[in-house]
Protein backbone atom coordinates (compact mmCIF):
# COMPACT_ATOMS: atom_id res chain seq x y z
CA UNK A 1 0.00 0.00 0.00
CA UNK A 2 1.55 3.34 -0.88
CA UNK A 3 1.97 5.94 2.00
CA UNK A 4 1.82 9.60 1.16
CA UNK A 5 4.64 10.83 3.12
CA UNK A 6 4.06 14.52 3.43
CA UNK A 7 0.12 13.49 4.02
CA UNK A 8 0.56 14.65 8.17
CA UNK A 9 1.85 17.87 6.81
CA UNK A 10 -0.51 18.98 4.08
CA UNK A 11 -2.60 20.09 7.11
CA UNK A 12 0.12 22.38 8.31
CA UNK A 13 1.62 23.88 4.99
CA UNK A 14 -1.81 24.68 4.30
CA UNK A 15 -2.58 25.87 7.81
CA UNK A 16 0.20 28.15 7.59
CA UNK A 17 -0.25 29.41 3.95
CA UNK A 18 -4.13 30.29 4.46
CA UNK A 19 -4.77 34.11 4.36
CA UNK A 20 -5.61 35.26 7.35
CA UNK A 21 -9.01 37.37 7.22
CA UNK A 22 -8.75 40.76 7.93
CA UNK A 23 -11.98 40.92 10.22
CA UNK A 24 -10.51 37.74 12.26
CA UNK A 25 -7.44 35.07 12.73
CA UNK A 26 -6.62 31.37 12.19
CA UNK A 27 -4.89 31.20 15.74
CA UNK A 28 -5.99 32.25 19.18
CA UNK A 29 -4.35 35.73 20.30
CA UNK A 30 -2.93 36.02 24.07
CA UNK A 31 -3.15 39.91 24.98
CA UNK A 32 -2.67 41.93 28.34
CA UNK A 33 -5.02 45.02 29.31
CA UNK A 34 -2.99 47.64 31.48
CA UNK A 35 -2.28 50.82 32.41
CA UNK A 36 1.73 51.43 33.03
CA UNK A 37 3.06 53.83 35.55
CA UNK A 38 5.33 57.16 34.82
CA UNK A 39 7.53 58.99 36.50
CA UNK A 40 8.14 59.09 40.46
CA UNK A 41 5.42 56.29 40.70
CA UNK A 42 7.35 54.49 38.15
CA UNK A 43 10.95 54.94 39.67
CA UNK A 44 9.61 54.60 43.23
CA UNK A 45 8.09 51.25 42.11
CA UNK A 46 11.13 50.26 40.17
CA UNK A 47 14.00 51.01 43.00
CA UNK A 48 11.43 48.87 45.47
CA UNK A 49 11.85 46.07 43.13
CA UNK A 50 15.54 46.53 42.96
CA UNK A 51 15.79 46.50 46.56
CA UNK A 52 13.79 43.55 47.42
CA UNK A 53 16.31 41.31 44.58
CA UNK A 54 19.22 42.71 46.52
CA UNK A 55 18.54 42.40 49.90
CA UNK A 56 16.59 38.61 49.18
CA UNK A 57 17.81 35.58 47.54
CA UNK A 58 15.65 36.71 44.08
CA UNK A 59 16.45 35.68 40.87
CA UNK A 60 16.65 38.50 38.18
CA UNK A 61 14.27 38.30 34.81
CA UNK A 62 15.24 38.28 32.00
CA UNK A 63 13.31 40.75 31.10
CA UNK A 64 12.90 44.47 32.15
CA UNK A 65 10.58 45.25 34.95
CA UNK A 66 7.80 47.61 33.69
CA UNK A 67 5.53 48.70 36.76
CA UNK A 68 2.17 48.15 35.22
CA UNK A 69 -1.41 47.26 36.47
CA UNK A 70 -3.26 44.46 34.68
CA UNK A 71 -6.94 45.34 34.62
CA UNK A 72 -8.15 42.62 32.28
CA UNK A 73 -6.85 39.34 31.18
CA UNK A 74 -5.01 37.29 29.87
CA UNK A 75 -7.91 37.43 26.78
CA UNK A 76 -7.62 34.44 24.48
CA UNK A 77 -9.45 35.27 21.34
CA UNK A 78 -8.91 34.98 17.45
CA UNK A 79 -10.11 38.00 16.58
CA UNK A 80 -7.55 40.70 17.91
CA UNK A 81 -9.08 43.09 15.18
CA UNK A 82 -12.48 43.35 17.57
CA UNK A 83 -10.58 43.38 20.76
CA UNK A 84 -8.66 46.89 19.96
CA UNK A 85 -11.99 48.15 18.68
CA UNK A 86 -14.31 47.00 22.16
CA UNK A 87 -10.86 48.53 24.55
CA UNK A 88 -11.22 51.61 22.39
CA UNK A 89 -15.11 51.72 22.23
CA UNK A 90 -15.22 51.81 26.32
CA UNK A 91 -11.79 53.10 27.36
CA UNK A 92 -12.82 56.18 24.76
CA UNK A 93 -15.83 57.24 27.21
CA UNK A 94 -13.84 58.21 30.15
CA UNK A 95 -11.83 61.52 30.78
CA UNK A 96 -10.41 61.53 33.89
CA UNK A 97 -9.61 58.11 35.72
CA UNK A 98 -8.01 58.23 39.34
CA UNK A 99 -6.19 55.94 41.63
CA UNK A 100 -4.32 55.69 44.82
CA UNK A 101 -0.86 54.02 45.10
CA UNK A 102 0.11 53.00 48.75
CA UNK A 103 0.93 50.13 50.77
CA UNK A 104 1.63 46.30 50.52
CA UNK A 105 0.23 43.09 49.84
CA UNK A 106 0.39 39.26 49.13
CA UNK A 107 -1.35 36.68 47.29
CA UNK A 108 -0.16 33.77 49.96
CA UNK A 109 2.93 31.97 48.47
CA UNK A 110 2.09 33.74 44.80
CA UNK A 111 2.97 37.00 44.74
CA UNK A 112 3.88 40.38 46.72
CA UNK A 113 2.52 43.99 45.59
CA UNK A 114 2.37 47.59 45.53
CA UNK A 115 -1.61 48.05 46.66
CA UNK A 116 -3.88 50.45 44.43
CA UNK A 117 -7.47 51.72 45.43
CA UNK A 118 -8.91 52.13 41.75
CA UNK A 119 -11.33 55.44 41.70
CA UNK A 120 -15.20 54.79 40.74
CA UNK A 121 -14.25 55.44 37.33
CA UNK A 122 -11.26 52.94 36.75
CA UNK A 123 -13.60 49.86 38.56
CA UNK A 124 -16.41 50.89 36.30
CA UNK A 125 -14.34 51.16 33.43
CA UNK A 126 -12.55 47.69 34.09
CA UNK A 127 -15.84 46.10 35.01
CA UNK A 128 -17.24 47.49 31.28
CA UNK A 129 -14.08 45.88 29.57
CA UNK A 130 -14.68 42.76 30.93
CA UNK A 131 -18.42 42.43 30.12
CA UNK A 132 -17.82 43.40 26.49
CA UNK A 133 -14.23 40.99 26.16
CA UNK A 134 -15.98 38.52 27.71
CA UNK A 135 -18.40 38.07 25.00
CA UNK A 136 -15.85 36.57 22.62
CA UNK A 137 -12.65 36.19 24.31
CA UNK A 138 -11.83 33.63 26.87
CA UNK A 139 -11.01 35.56 30.33
CA UNK A 140 -9.70 34.59 33.23
CA UNK A 141 -12.31 33.87 36.29
CA UNK A 142 -10.95 36.06 38.97
CA UNK A 143 -11.86 38.84 36.08
CA UNK A 144 -15.20 38.23 37.02
CA UNK A 145 -15.22 38.26 40.79
CA UNK A 146 -16.93 42.05 41.87
CA UNK A 147 -14.09 42.31 43.93
CA UNK A 148 -10.95 42.36 42.04
CA UNK A 149 -7.70 43.15 43.35
CA UNK A 150 -6.01 45.75 41.89
CA UNK A 151 -2.45 45.57 42.55
CA UNK A 152 1.69 46.12 40.97
CA UNK A 153 3.17 42.90 41.23
CA UNK A 154 6.62 43.30 42.90
CA UNK A 155 8.07 39.87 43.05
CA UNK A 156 6.27 36.42 42.07
CA UNK A 157 6.77 33.03 43.88
CA UNK A 158 8.67 32.02 40.04
CA UNK A 159 11.31 34.17 41.16
CA UNK A 160 12.99 32.96 44.30
CA UNK A 161 15.97 30.87 44.19
CA UNK A 162 15.66 27.23 44.93
CA UNK A 163 16.59 27.41 48.35
CA UNK A 164 14.28 30.20 49.01
CA UNK A 165 11.51 28.63 47.41
CA UNK A 166 11.47 25.88 50.18
CA UNK A 167 9.98 28.32 52.36
CA UNK A 168 7.57 30.76 50.33
CA UNK A 169 5.54 32.24 53.19
CA UNK A 170 8.58 32.84 55.52
CA UNK A 171 10.27 34.71 52.70
CA UNK A 172 7.43 36.45 51.97
CA UNK A 173 6.51 37.93 55.07
CA UNK A 174 10.51 39.06 55.58
CA UNK A 175 10.03 40.84 52.04
CA UNK A 176 7.06 42.44 53.39
CA UNK A 177 8.08 43.31 56.29
CA UNK A 178 11.25 45.13 54.51
CA UNK A 179 8.92 46.65 52.44
CA UNK A 180 6.70 48.25 54.98
CA UNK A 181 9.39 49.34 56.49
CA UNK A 182 10.64 52.20 53.52
CA UNK A 183 7.45 53.84 54.45
CA UNK A 184 6.08 54.29 50.60
CA UNK A 185 3.77 57.79 50.43
CA UNK A 186 0.64 57.29 49.08
CA UNK A 187 -0.01 58.82 45.29
CA UNK A 188 -2.94 59.99 44.01
CA UNK A 189 -2.15 59.37 39.99
CA UNK A 190 -4.18 59.25 36.46
CA UNK A 191 -4.52 56.42 34.01
CA UNK A 192 -3.27 58.89 31.07
CA UNK A 193 -3.22 55.63 28.89
CA UNK A 194 -4.49 52.09 28.49
CA UNK A 195 -2.48 49.28 26.90
CA UNK A 196 -2.69 45.85 25.13
CA UNK A 197 0.09 43.59 24.97
CA UNK A 198 0.42 40.94 23.07
CA UNK A 199 1.88 37.33 24.20
CA UNK A 200 5.37 39.03 23.67
CA UNK A 201 4.86 41.45 26.31
CA UNK A 202 5.04 43.72 23.37
CA UNK A 203 2.77 46.79 23.14
CA UNK A 204 0.17 45.90 20.38
CA UNK A 205 -1.91 49.15 20.72
CA UNK A 206 -2.27 51.91 23.74
CA UNK A 207 -5.54 54.01 24.02
CA UNK A 208 -4.53 57.64 24.86
CA UNK A 209 -7.27 59.57 26.71
CA UNK A 210 -6.11 62.94 26.70
CA UNK A 211 -5.70 62.70 22.74
CA UNK A 212 -8.74 60.53 22.45
CA UNK A 213 -7.11 58.30 20.19
CA UNK A 214 -5.43 54.19 19.45
CA UNK A 215 -1.91 54.67 19.42
CA UNK A 216 -0.01 52.12 17.24
CA UNK A 217 2.90 50.96 18.93
CA UNK A 218 5.56 53.26 17.20
CA UNK A 219 3.00 56.14 18.68
CA UNK A 220 2.63 54.63 22.16
CA UNK A 221 6.38 54.68 22.08
CA UNK A 222 7.36 57.73 21.09
CA UNK A 223 8.42 60.51 23.75
CA UNK A 224 6.82 63.52 21.67
CA UNK A 225 3.70 61.88 21.68
CA UNK A 226 3.63 61.21 25.35
CA UNK A 227 4.71 64.94 25.70
CA UNK A 228 1.59 66.32 23.72
CA UNK A 229 -0.04 63.78 26.24
CA UNK A 230 1.40 65.27 29.09
CA UNK A 231 0.60 68.84 27.54
CA UNK A 232 -3.15 68.21 27.09
CA UNK A 233 -3.40 66.63 30.03
CA UNK A 234 -1.64 69.66 31.78
CA UNK A 235 -3.80 72.52 29.69
CA UNK A 236 -7.28 70.95 30.62
CA UNK A 237 -6.78 69.84 34.24
CA UNK A 238 -4.08 71.94 35.39
CA UNK A 239 -3.15 68.97 37.41
CA UNK A 240 0.85 68.59 38.55
CA UNK A 241 2.08 65.80 36.22
CA UNK A 242 5.20 65.49 37.52
CA UNK A 243 4.24 61.82 39.09
CA UNK A 244 1.32 61.18 36.57
CA UNK A 245 0.11 57.85 35.61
Amino acid sequence: MRHNIFGKWSFVIRLLGRKVSGRRSSFSTYNLIEFRFRGYARETLRSLREAIVQNFDIKMSEQRYVPHVTIVGPCITRDRKKLIKVVENVVKKYDLVSFKLGGFGTFPGRAIYADVSPSEELAEMRQNLVEKLGKFCKLPDYDYKPEFDVHATLCLDTELSEDASGNVELTFDNILEFLHSQKMPEMKLYVLRVTILGGNSKIVREYDLMLKRMLKRREALSGDVFKETLDTFRKKYDIDVSDTR
